[in-house]
């Protein structure tokens, strides 16, 4: 059975099958001007995201991380590590894109294992 969360005019935040959970790309609210601040605010949606689907960033699988400068790789890294335990890193690739948006530095998209 195929469980969907979040519904929105596009897309649902999430879809979870087969124990597997797909999120969609997450972007910071509006206010946050760097790629730390955006990721950190990112990092909270997405743990209450992860909530509300029954697991965890300690149940992650993959992670794709697009910025908008991969010159800010390191900013964004640190970021990560702050909220991730090492135990718990994801395979991971990080892409740039350089148009996310009007104000948009970084949008994540995460897989997640879900008991």
């Amino acid at each position: 059975m195929i469980k969907r969360i979040g519904k929105t005019d596009v897309l649902h935040r999430g879809v979870i099958y087969n124990g597997v959970g797909y999120f969609a790309g997450i972007t910071a609210d509006a206010g946050f001007s760097s790629v730390y601040e955006q990721a950190a605010n990112i990092f909270e949606k997405a743990d209450k995201l992860f909530d509300a689907a029954g697991t965890s960033k300690e149940q992650l699988l993959s992670t794709q991380i697009f910025l908008k400068d991969l010159g800010a790789k390191e900013e964004m890294n640190r970021a990560w590590k702050e909220w991730l335990p090492a135990d718990y890193l994801s395979a991971r690739a990080t892409i740039g894109n350089a148009d996310l948006g009007a104000g948009v530095l970084i949008e994540i998209v995460f897989t997640a294992a879900v008991s």
